[in-house]
């Protein structure tokens, strides 16, 4: 989808992916591209509700990004919660 924005439109708004992503979509665009990223925010004074609530919501709302998180490569230590919320499971 990058690739046909960098062919064919102004920019892109990517919705939701990790700083990989967007240093991604930034080379494939260019510099003159728009690259209008919007981030996903949990505010909540406990950690483990903040994270429940953070996959809940990438689980209903975001499911095709799966594919695009696991492609980004080796995750990091936040993306890995959304692709595995549970470590030892593998």
């Amino acid at each position: 989808m990058l690739q046909l924005a960098a062919e064919r439109a102004c920019g892109a708004h990517p919705l939701g992916m990790p700083v990989e992503h967007t240093r991604r979509a930034r080379s494939l665009l260019g510099p003159q591209a728009l690259l209008a990223v919007t981030q996903l925010v949990v505010l909540d004074s406990s950690r483990a509700r903040t994270a429940e609530l953070a996959r809940a919501h990438a689980a209903a709302a975001l499911p095709n990004r799966l594919a695009l998180l696991r492609d980004l490569g080796p995750a990091g230590p936040r993306t890995s919660l959304l692709i595995n919320p549970d470590p030892g499971t593998g």
